[in-house]
């Protein structure tokens, strides 16, 4: 051990705390809607890999320092945030749930309770850092376990779970502080001779090396996320702008569940005239209850909203908000709020002059699995439907097969992968239908100036009519 060890130590402490802090900015910022941005995938696999490295150096201290116990534990909390990093990289990359996953994080919180505890009771605890560094680590995985472990055995029970867990993980973040305090004493309490050894020097180069390249990583793909966050930080002004045309209104149903909405009207309306519906749904940067963001988070509502476009096209634009933790359809294991949009629908009809025959459904991302998903569950109700990088079920497809779809996606999409469209229309194809599809080959998931200026696509649209209601 040489003071060069140190000094990599406590630069690789600072790095994982300025990172960490940096993504918890990021969190307190749009909460979980930092999972789904495309540069995220970049930004875990550069944090865990380098995590993954500084337990290394974490590792060559408890050997060094003969905190066998620690040691030992720390090599299986190693080897369990191994794995589970690759399976939460490889749902990020393929934008499709594990199994594997809820198994893999009670093993790594379970051996970070261990080590934990080695840090607190065994000779570790001579460092009073790391004593201090093993209560918080103790204390936070102990809650993930418990709490985890209770809402698989009985589920719902616990609500807001989601809630609790990552303000735990986002706490956890401030482990490295005592790290970069324990290895900060002790470089100022000993004196070092000059031990340096052939591997001794290698092992620091690399390291050291593979710390410059990882600041400099982390400080470009962060600024890519932080210019973003700062996108999701202005949407609210924005948002008030845009929705500025748009009626707020809300549906409640017999029930008592409410809905609510933003409806744009025809201009000058003519009487006795009925005029299409378009059903524009948002994507995941709608989702809200303050009934303002669905605009800004819908291309499509944007795009129909246009001067040009209103005077050409007049309709009906109804845009639903999507509640946080919901969606429209076809995502596994999150509440679905399609019936309500399908109620408010029929009460709109009931309220104002709607051309039933002349029903469009269009949206992207969430918007356009929830596209897929409401032809799937009505497709009678609808003339025509527009997904845009979304997804449904090939299943459906011989019930959709008479629909008319005109889909669209980005074939570099990380967000929903483009394999999700492909699968609908191959299928859709093998049903007997007919169906339209534009890729772009290469954009990715924000593909929405392609998709305006594609020709004839309101045309197309405005075109198709049902035969009858």
């Amino acid at each position: 051990m040489n003071q060069t060890f140190y000094k990599i130590s406590l630069f690789f402490s600072g790095l994982i705390l300025l990172a960490g802090l940096v993504q918890a900015y990021f969190y307190f910022q749009i909460g979980t809607k930092i999972y789904g941005l495309e540069s995220f995938i970049y930004w875990f696999l550069l944090l865990n890999g380098t995590s993954i490295l500084y337990h290394v150096i974490l590792l060559k201290y408890f050997y060094y320092k003969k905190f066998q116990y620690s040691f030992l534990s720390f090599s299986l909390v190693t080897l369990a945030a191994f794995v589970y990093g690759l399976i939460v990289f490889q749902m990020l990359w393929s934008r499709e749930t594990s199994n594997y996953l809820p198994v893999t994080f009670l093993i790594l919180a379970g051996s970070g309770i261990i080590y934990g505890l080695t840090l607190i009771l065994s000779r570790a605890a001579e460092r009073p850092w790391l004593k201090l560094g093993g209560v918080l680590i103790f204390v936070i995985d102990l809650f993930l376990f418990t709490t985890l472990t209770w809402s698989l055995q009985y589920p719902g029970s616990i609500s807001n779970l989601e809630t609790y867990q990552e303000w735990a993980a986002q706490i956890g973040l401030l482990v490295p502080v005592f790290y970069l305090l324990n290895f900060s004493s002790e470089l100022k309490r000993f004196k070092f001779v000059n031990e340096e050894t052939k591997l001794q020097n290698t092992f620091n180069g690399i390291f050291g090396a593979i710390g410059a390249i990882s600041l400099i990583l982390v400080l470009v793909v962060g600024s890519q996320i932080f210019n973003t966050v700062q996108w999701f930080a202005q949407q609210p002004q924005r948002a008030q702008k845009l929705a500025e045309p748009f009626d707020a209104r809300i549906y409640v149903s017999e029930n008592g569940d409410t809905l609510k909405y933003r409806l744009m009207k025809p201009e000058d309306p003519e009487p006795q005239k009925k005029y299409p519906l378009v059903i524009a749904l948002h994507g995941g940067a709608g989702s809200g209850t303050e009934n303002l963001i669905q605009v800004d988070g819908s291309w499509t509502a944007q795009f129909l909203a246009k001067p040009s476009n209103r005077e050409k096209y007049p309709a009906y634009l109804f845009v639903p908000q999507c509640p946080p933790g919901s969606s429209w359809g076809v995502v596994p294991n999150i509440p679905v709020v399609d019936e309500l949009v399908f109620e408010a629908i029929i009460s709109l009809e009931a309220e104002f002059s709607i051309d039933k025959t002349r029903r469009y459904v269009m949206g992207e991302s969430l918007g356009g699995y929830g596209t897929w998903h409401f032809i799937s569950t009505r497709p009678k109700m609808f003339a025509a439907a527009v997904p845009i990088c979304g997804g449904g079920n090939p299943n459906f497809a011989h019930k959709i097969k008479d629909v008319p779809i005109w889909a669209f996606h980005g074939a570099q999409d990380r967000i929903v992968p483009v394999k999700s469209s492909r699968k609908m229309i191959a299928a859709l194809n093998e049903a007997g239908g007919n169906p339209l599809y534009t890729e772009f080959a290469d954009e990715g998931h924000i593909i929405s100036e392609s998709f305006e200026n594609t020709e004839g696509l309101l045309d197309w649209v405005f075109a198709q009519q049902l035969s009858s209601d």
